[in-house]
């Protein structure tokens, strides 16, 4: 969900009121959105199949966990689709805190593990 967050704010940043005629995007988009609700009624059906005990739930939750792996990965792809169409450029904030912290401190200062901290 944080990357169906990312991709709607990049596309209405970019897009603006334009965005009503990006028929590729809001496909792609509309495809992600449909396999989480699917993927969602899915598992729900199956959680409540295995949890009452109904006969064969052991065969429902092995098609919703493939249906959703399946889904899963169109999403992703479907994502991805969107984030290279707006040029997305993504970083990883933890690697980016770390590499701030470094040059704020003018290096990596190593200590050895057995120094006391207080």
């Amino acid at each position: 969900m944080t990357r169906l967050d990312t991709v709607l704010s990049c596309m209405v940043d970019d897009s603006g009121d334009h965005i009503k005629q990006d028929v590729v995007s809001l496909t792609s988009l509309s495809n992600v959105l449909q396999n989480n609700l699917a993927m969602l009624a899915t598992i729900a059906r199956a959680s409540r199949s295995y949890s009452i005990g109904l006969k064969n739930c052991d065969i429902e939750l092995a098609w919703a966990l493939q249906f959703s792996h399946t889904a899963a990965r169109q999403s992703e792809d479907e994502l991805e689709f969107i984030l290279e169409h707006f040029g997305f450029i993504r970083t990883n904030p933890t690697i980016a805190n770390v590499g701030a912290a470094v040059v704020e401190f003018g290096g990596y200062p190593i200590e050895r593990p057995i120094e006391r901290n207080w």
